[in-house]
């Protein structure tokens, strides 16, 4: 009878977390750090902001894949755009080996912008205040107020405002790496636009009545662009340009090339420009009394 003999060889397998790098060598063993693994970083300026992640490997065997959140995803992606916040990288080659490392984003000091007041409401040509109070960003912080008309100021946080120009102001707050905030302030304005032009006039030099003129309540009028008299065959009689209204030296005193006009009817058309740049033509006829 022939006898065999018989070779038992046990082989045994070793599963040991890595934290680190394993590599291989020719008899498919590990080889500790032989990946190398660099890592860039474009940090962002304003919080917010992504920053750029390059990762770049080198040793062990191509091709590289690469993940942000610890190994549950990879892609063959060296870029990555990424939030502030802390994030295991881990970077594996083809044989399975990887190496992993931590890495924190830090967000830049976020810029905050308030404003005293968003909503006034006022009477056209009233005083507004106007706030603004600005922190944080990469000092120094700087105020733009957009637009200017009206304001006392446009570079600083607090400027004045005449109501009835402008509807709304917008501020914006910036920093010295260009992040920035904004906000805006409404402005409703209760416009009284009350205009009077008087159906007669005397002109005798007592001190009453004695001018054609045009008055008013109204605090949103800006001036009296013309005023036009007329007779009654349509010819220029008098004629002024802007001037306020209830302006007690401007009106027609009844003559014409300084000689006085005998009683009558007469037509006027007076232009009136409000605060919110608008323009409105008033016509009517008014009587001479002597």
């Amino acid at each position: 009878m022939h006898s065999r003999n018989w070779i038992v060889c046990w082989i045994f397998f070793w599963f040991v977390p890595v934290t680190g790098t394993r590599a291989i060598d020719s008899g498919m063993c590990c080889v500790q750090d032989s990946i190398s693994l660099e890592i860039f970083i474009d940090t962002p300026l304003c919080a917010g902001q992504l920053a750029t992640l390059t990762m770049l490997a080198t040793g062990g065997i191509e091709p590289f894949q690469y993940s942000t959140d610890g190994g549950l995803n990879f892609s063959q992606n060296v870029v990555f755009n990424l939030l502030a916040g802390t994030y295991i990288l881990v970077v594996k080659d083809a044989a399975d080996c990887v190496k992993d490392t931590i890495l924190t984003i830090h967000q830049p000091d976020p810029l905050h912008l308030l404003i005293g007041q968003d909503t006034f409401t006022a009477g056209a040509g009233e005083v507004i205040n106007l706030l603004a109070l600005g922190s944080g960003g990469s000092p120094p912080l700087i105020f733009s107020w957009s637009p200017v008309q009206g304001l006392s100021c446009s570079d600083c946080p607090n400027p004045t405002v005449i109501a009835g120009m402008v509807n709304s102001y917008t501020v914006v707050l910036s920093d010295k790496n260009g992040c920035s905030r904004s906000l805006s302030v409404a402005i409703d304005i209760t416009t009284d636009t009350r205009i009077f032009i008087p159906t007669a006039f005397s002109p005798d030099q007592n001190g009453l009545n004695d001018l054609f003129q045009v008055y008013g309540s109204g605090n949103g009028v800006f001036e009296v662009d013309q005023l036009q008299v007329w007779d009654r065959w349509g010819g220029l009689i008098w004629m002024a340009n802007h001037f306020n209204l209830n302006d007690p030296a401007t009106g027609w005193d009844g003559t014409f090339r300084g000689q006085k006009l005998d009683p009558g009817v007469f037509i006027f058309t007076v232009q009136i420009r409000f605060l919110d740049g608008s323009l409105k033509t008033y016509k009517g006829e008014f009587t001479l009394i002597r």
